[in-house]
Formats: C-alpha cells, structure tokens, sequence
C-alpha cells in the first residue's frame, strides 16, 4: 500500500510538473502594445448630443507575447459614461474593456472634455450656385429642386449658425434636359461647411430644362418670279411690302441667312401692272416675327424702239504730236426699252467716243463706243460700229 501511494504521489507531481511547464512555456514573457482605439459613448441623456469631443484614444496594453500578437483594436472597447449628464462641458474618465488576461497600463488622454448641447431640428430651404458656362446657344430655365427643402437636426450651436444650404450646378456639362442628383452644402456665416449633422433628405435631384437661344436678324425680302412676260412688254419696276423681315430662330442657323425668297410669282404673258399677294418661304426652324405676308406691286410697260442720230463722236488720248482725221464725224444708235424711258431721249442722254491711247502713225479701225446716263433702255445697235482712223504726224 505504501509503494501504491508513493506511485500515485509520483505520477500526480509529475502531472502538475507539466501542467505548469506546459503553461509557463506557452504564455510566454510579457510584451507591451499601444493601440489608437476609437472612443465611444455610452448612455447619451435623451435630447442631448455631443457638441465637442475626443475621437480616438491611446491604450497601452500588456499581456503574453503570444497572446497580445493576435490582439486588435476591435478587440478593444473604450468609452465614456455620459449618465445623468445635463448640458455643458463635462471632464469625465475614459474607460477600457479588453479580454481577462490583459492589463491596461495606461490611457491617454484618461479624461476628455465633452460638451452637450441640446438637440433641435430645423427645415431650410435649399438654393443654388453655377459653375462653368453654357455651350453656346443654350439657355435654361430655373432649375427645379426636389424636395425644395431639407431637415436638418443637431446641436443647437451648430444649427443656430446655419446661414446658407446651397448646391452647385456645373453648367459646361449640360447639353439638353437633364436630372442632376446632389449633396447640399451647409455653411455658417463665413462661408465654413458645417458637418456632423443629420440631413435629411442628404442628396435632393435637380430638374433642368435647356433651351436654345431664339435669336433674331433682319433680312430683305427677294421676290422670285418665273415665266415669260408677253411680247414687247417688260417690268419696269417691282415694289415689295414689306422689303425686309424680322426673322428668328437658333444663332447658328440664323448666320447662314441672308434674304427670304418668296413662293413662285407667275408672270407668264403678263401685259399689265399687277399686285400679288404671296408669302416668303421659311427655312427650317425660323419663324417671323410678323404675319407671313409680302404684297409684290410689278409695274409692266411696253417696250418700244427708236433711233437716235446725229450723235457727236469724240476722239479720247489724243496724242499733241498727231493729227487725226476720221471718216465719220457722227453716230446713230437703235435703242429699245420702256416707253416712257425711250420716248424721252435725245441727244444730249448719250456720248459716243473713240479712243487712241498708245496708237502711233497708221491706219486703224476703232470700236465706237456708246454711254448714257439713262436706264430702262437698251442700245441695239451702234452705227457704224466702228470708225476708220488716220493717223499722221504732224510736221516740223
């Protein structure tokens, strides 16, 4: 019995041995870590927030080698006890919970001041800034928000500094109709954002409308006529009412116009004066700015011939050092065009000329040449057409 007990003794101790070795040898020496842990709070009186305080806090932490390699700072929680706290500034310990076989050595800051104030909720409404510009010929309108306005609640410091609540529009990206989506801004009377606060909604959309510019520009008004007018009459003259028009329509359409042609006038055997009633055809996407009718008065007369004779040639570019001598010393031209034009004319309308710039001795034909200072006519005929011309030079 004594030998059994002395085994039992034996093996028991050498149990217990090993145990302890066991642990001894897994724990292993002490270490030391510092973790920067997120600071909470805990048991926030009703109505009240957190105006200033600390967000994060160092702790020191000891315990195994082994062990503390694997700790996190999630593993850590540390926070402050806000229980039966009224609003003000308050100074209060930082407090740790970590797992059992951990220590804590030291906590820095160990007290943070905090400041509560009172929580309240207001509503403002939201306005809005631009940035950047149009592409050119656009235009738009108001930009509608949705909802028009936010809640925002908070400490009752911040909320009662809130000045502005504002989004801005980038307006060198809008091409056409767009829906924006948006974070308002919130800022104090300096123009600093204020955060921290509960907003609701905290993105609102913006309805844009884009136009373009309707530009205007003042162009005249080109009759178009087709057929043939009857035998010997012809148009004498054509009034349009009105001459110009006020059209209008995009920039860049209006540039590449320059007159408004009218719908098809038809003149076909026309003996007589007549007024027609017509409108001027619209390009693409221009409007007028006035009724689209143009009143086209075409003054018609017969056309008649005759001759006028006896008119005085004139020799041009004479050279001092020549004499000229010309076979005809008179024209006659046949003209044709408007009676009332033609019938009138005499010899005084028209001067007949020659000229002999640069021409030397000989003997040479010349065009005759014929101007007037009438219109409504034309010359038919120039008789003779051209002038024999001697040239000779003069003695000593």
């Amino acid at each position: 019995m004594d030998r059994n007990k002395i085994t039992i003794f034996l093996i028991s101790f050498l149990l217990a041995f090993s145990f302890w070795l066991y642990v001894s040898l897994g724990e292993g020496p002490e270490s030391e870590r510092v973790f920067l842990v997120q600071l909470t709070y805990r048991n926030m009186p009703q109505d009240l927030t957190i105006l200033e305080g600390f967000e994060k806090v160092e702790i020191k932490v000891v315990g195994s080698k082994q062990r503390i390699s694997t700790l996190r700072e999630n593993n850590i929680i540390a926070y402050v006890d806000l229980s039966n706290l009224q609003e003000g500034a308050h100074n209060l310990p930082v407090n740790v919970e970590l797992p059992s076989f951990f220590k804590v050595t030291e906590i820095y800051p160990s007290r943070v001041n905090i400041y509560l104030d009172r929580v309240i909720k207001t509503e403002k409404s939201i306005r809005f800034d631009f940035i950047g510009t149009l592409k050119p010929g656009l235009i738009i309108d108001e930009p509608e928000i949705l909802p028009k306005t936010i809640k925002l609640t908070g400490p009752s410091k911040k909320i009662d500094t809130i000045r502005d609540v504002s989004i801005t529009i980038d307006l060198s990206t809008i091409n056409s109709d767009v829906t924006l989506t948006l974070i308002p801004k919130i800022k104090d009377g300096l123009g600093n954002e204020i955060t921290n606060l509960s907003v609701d909604p905290s993105i609102v959309n913006v309805n844009i409308k884009v136009k373009t510019i309707l530009s205007t520009k003042v162009v005249p008004v080109v009759p178009k006529f087709f057929g043939e007018i009857s035998g010997d009459y012809g148009i004498l003259k054509v009034s349009i009412k009105p001459s110009i028009m006020t059209i209008y329509g995009r920039v860049e359409i209006l540039n590449k116009i320059d007159s408004l042609i009218t719908e098809n006038i038809n003149i076909t055997n026309l003996k007589e004066s007549k007024i027609f009633t017509t409108r001027v055809i619209l390009p693409q996407d221009v409007e007028l700015k006035e009724e689209n009718l143009v009143t086209i008065q075409i003054i018609v007369e017969r056309k008649i011939s005759k001759t006028i004779s006896n008119i005085k040639l004139d020799i041009l570019n004479k050279n001092d050092n020549f004499d000229y001598i010309i076979d005809v010393q008179n024209i006659k031209v046949d003209v044709y065009g408007f009676e009332s034009v033609v019938k009138d004319l005499t010899l005084s309308d028209f001067v007949a000329s020659i000229s002999v710039l640069n021409l030397e001795e000989g003997i040479f034909e010349i065009q005759v040449d014929i101007i007037s200072n009438k219109e409504g006519f034309n010359i038919v005929k120039i008789i003779p057409e051209k002038v024999k011309v001697i040239i000779k030079r003069k003695e000593g």
